[in-house]
């Protein structure tokens, strides 16, 4: 009975039934599926001044510099997030509560005491990359909202990596065309002087869809 019990929790253990530190990460962190759709953002971390604790937040909640929290113009209230400081690699797991920052550039704002986790209360801002992943909320609600966002944010890279290979393509292509000498040697000279096509009216070409 012993042998079989010792022999399940081995198995258990190395299929990644516990929680593991992802990198040099202050929490340590479920692994998530590789095909699960994942929120990201880059941008720079502040946190909140001295003055703000006791105040209340976004959802009604009493603010306290004490608390891993954070506030964000686009997750969803409730969310919980990992925020990672891009130049130590620190991370440190925080719960949105809050709306802002309201300043070019932020993507996130800290408590005072999520932002000494990784480093930002040093020189007061930092940048960061922020997480959220659906198998992270603490409700079915939030994995769900999660879920759609990350797909929805995953559908518009695609979109704008699809269309740069369409014009990389394009451009390969004009490049590629060889060029051919107009079979009339004076053809050039006639185009390079606009009184000779003066008599030309703008207004007589047909706009596109006419």
């Amino acid at each position: 009975m012993n042998a079989k019990i010792i022999a399940g929790t081995a198995i258990w253990l190395i299929a990644g039934g516990f929680a593991r530190a992802d990198g040099p990460s202050e929490y340590r962190l479920a692994p998530r599926a590789d095909n699960e759709p994942l929120i990201e953002q880059h941008g720079i971390a502040s946190y909140y001044a001295d003055s703000l604790g006791g105040r209340k937040t976004a959802n009604g909640k009493t603010f306290r510099q004490d608390r891993l929290t954070a506030a964000s113009r686009d997750l969803p209230l409730g969310t919980m997030a990992t925020v990672t400081n891009e130049v130590n690699g620190k991370s440190v797991e925080v719960k949105i509560n809050d709306r802002g920052p309201y300043v070019h550039g932020r993507v996130i704002d800290l408590s005072k005491s999520a932002a000494a986790r990784i480093g930002v209360t040093e020189r007061g801002i930092a940048p960061v990359k922020v997480e959220a992943r659906p198998s992270r909320q603490p409700t079915e609600g939030l994995r769900h909202v999660v879920s759609a966002m990350a797909e929805a944010q995953q559908n518009a890279q695609r979109r704008v990596v699809a269309r740069a290979n369409t014009h990389h393509l394009g451009d390969q292509a004009i490049k590629s065309t060889p060029k051919q000498r107009p079979a009339n040697s004076n053809a050039g000279a006639f185009l390079s002087e606009p009184r000779r096509f003066s008599y030309l009216s703008w207004r007589s070409i047909p706009y596109p869809g006419k």
